[in-house]
């Protein structure tokens, strides 16, 4: 009999425990108790520094800027990025390029698909993805041919969706 009233009693002092919040371990000064009792003879191992890893850090905040653009920026927030030097990997800005104009308009995404095809190297299968996408809208296939892909984006976005290529365009 006293070993359940032990177990009740400790059952209710624990469902109001539950549903209290806890203390941030670093103001209470838990966090640095573990930390003496880990290993006190063990100082912390530093983290370098270095000038690839803040290029890197550059280079994701760049890319993750591009998700935020509305779709009449992301095309010359693309270009920028594509014309500028020094990036870490063509193939991870390809890559990174391609998951940002996934769910962008067609008007918006098929053009930026060309120009990924044409830069891409062909080792990590994106130029054969973009290529497949572009069979798929256009109904049509040009293999490596650039400006024949064009051509047929411009006839596509011209008859499909209703945009007439303008002086600025590249197309006369």
């Amino acid at each position: 009999m006293n070993h359940r009233w032990s177990l009740l009693l400790l059952i209710g002092l624990l469902i109001p425990a539950c549903g209290r919040d806890e203390p941030d371990p670093e103001s209470s000064g838990t966090q640095k108790k573990a930390e003496r009792r880990m290993g006190s003879g063990n100082p912390p191992v530093p983290v370098p520094t270095s000038a690839p890893a803040s290029r890197e850090a550059l280079f994701r905040k760049t890319v993750e800027n591009l998700y935020e653009l509305p779709d009449e920026e992301l095309a010359l927030g693309v270009e920028a990025l594509l014309e500028k030097r020094g990036q870490p990997d063509p193939d991870i800005l390809l890559t990174a390029i391609y998951d940002t104009v996934e769910l962008r308009p067609s008007f918006i995404r098929l053009p930026i698909l060309i120009e990924l095809a044409h830069r891409d190297t062909g080792t990590t299968g994106l130029r054969t993805t973009a290529l497949s996408e572009l069979r798929v809208c256009l109904g049509e296939d040009h293999g490596e041919s650039w400006p024949d892909w064009a051509l047929a984006l411009t006839e596509h976005l011209s008859t499909r969706e209703g945009f007439l290529p303008t002086n600025a365009s590249p197309e006369d």
